[in-house]
């Protein structure tokens, strides 16, 4: 994956206010557009995440931060935000150590993913959430049971 560092983003302003774009920024966004073009061709989406420190693993926030583009997944209208990249079904697999309730505040993971996907235009998303998997191996097997049975059960329709 290209890493999205200052460069990319000083490539990412050029094109976007329509400045004399160098080469070498011309090609670090086409980089970048290939990702985002990559992740939009897509017919579905399937996601399975661990939770790390209450959220996503670096990496995918690494991906997210490419794909979540002005233009490309997402644009600003006179009312708001819009979503460009949604209309396609998303299933998100989580895995946690613990286990958090709906509303429980140390659980970033569940929140972000529907949000940043929300933000893209994804209204179709499953969340099936996998917890907790540390602990007493009866409660561990228990809830894996529990989420493969509910992952079989959407997979017939997905």
């Amino acid at each position: 994956m290209p890493e999205f560092d200052a460069f990319a983003a000083e490539s990412k302003y050029a094109i976007i206010y329509g400045k004399e774009k160098t080469a070498e920024q011309a090609k670090k966004w086409s980089e970048i557009e290939k990702v985002i073009e990559q992740f939009k061709s897509a017919d579905k989406y399937l996601l399975s995440t661990p939770m790390w420190n209450f959220s996503i693993p670096y990496r995918l926030k690494h991906y997210l931060d490419i794909i979540v583009q002005p233009g490309y997944t997402f644009t600003v209208t006179s009312t708001g935000y819009k979503g460009l990249a949604g209309g396609k079904p998303l299933c998100v697999i989580c895995c946690r150590g613990g286990s958090y309730d709906e509303n429980s505040a140390m659980d970033f993971q569940k929140k972000y993913i529907e949000f940043i996907f929300g933000f893209i235009g994804f209204t179709d998303i499953k969340m099936i959430i996998c917890q907790p998997m540390l602990g007493d191996e009866k409660i561990v097997s228990s809830a894996q049971a529990k989420a493969v049975t509910e992952v079989k059960k959407f997979a017939q329709k997905f």
